[in-house]
């Protein structure tokens, strides 16, 4: 006999948000889309997307997509609440860094290619006796 536990587990609503671009730069004009989040529950349907873009507990901005500048570099905590026609909510924050891009790791190829040229090099030098 297999015996399965019986239990009522509440359904919420799953925040969640897309920015673009990655890596914006001072004054560019940022999209946040929060159509990311949804509900849990078949039936049910997120209705309020709040946005505080200075992590101080304010929100800034409420829609499902909108847009944003940062007028200085740093890296940014920007906080998504939604909410779903039952005022269930669910809340979210990633950061987005300003103003800064990621240093690309050097390709193997690159560094190998460099190190054979110089191994190619080094053979066919003369040297002088003295």
């Amino acid at each position: 006999m297999i015996i399965f536990p019986i239990g009522i587990v509440e359904a919420i609503p799953i925040a969640d948000f897309d920015v673009s671009p990655d890596y914006p730069q001072i004054n560019e004009t940022v999209f946040f889309d929060g159509s990311a989040s949804y509900d849990t529950e078949a039936g049910n349907s997120l209705v309020l997307w709040k946005w505080d873009f200075d992590y101080d507990g304010v929100k800034n901005a409420t829609g499902e997509i909108l847009s944003h500048s940062f007028n200085s570099v740093g890296d940014y905590p920007i906080h998504l609440e939604v909410t779903n026609d039952l005022d269930e909510i669910a809340e979210i924050t990633k950061i987005v860094s300003v103003g800064t891009a990621p240093v690309p790791e050097p390709s193997t190829m690159l560094l190998l290619g460099t190190g054979l040229i110089g191994l190619a090099g080094w053979g066919r030098r003369k040297f002088k006796k003295s």
